[in-house]
């Protein structure tokens, strides 16, 4: 099994260009972070897979999702991730 860290529902509202960043340190396998739209639609957003030498920063967009409440899941095994920011791009 792995680590699932999930957030606080987040309002993308008042705007069009979202994203969320992190750092993140795989030290084994397969590190990944699933958006969760609220209505149940999983999507995976990012995937890293091996190690990753030490902590690398991911910025990824969440445009799509404009105007929606969204959840982020991070799904990890073998895997760190901190910082994480949610901003407009």
């Amino acid at each position: 099994p792995g680590c699932w860290v999930t957030a606080r529902p987040i309002a993308l509202t008042g705007g069009a260009n979202f994203g969320v960043s992190f750092r993140y340190r795989a030290t084994k396998r397969t590190s990944r972070v699933r958006l969760r739209v609220e209505g149940g639609v999983t999507r995976t957003l990012f995937t890293s897979s091996g190690r990753s030498g030490g902590w690398t920063k991911a910025t990824v967009s969440l445009s799509r999702f404009a105007g929606r409440t969204v959840r982020l899941e991070f799904v990890t095994r073998d895997a760190k991730v901190d910082s994480l920011v949610v901003t407009r791009l």
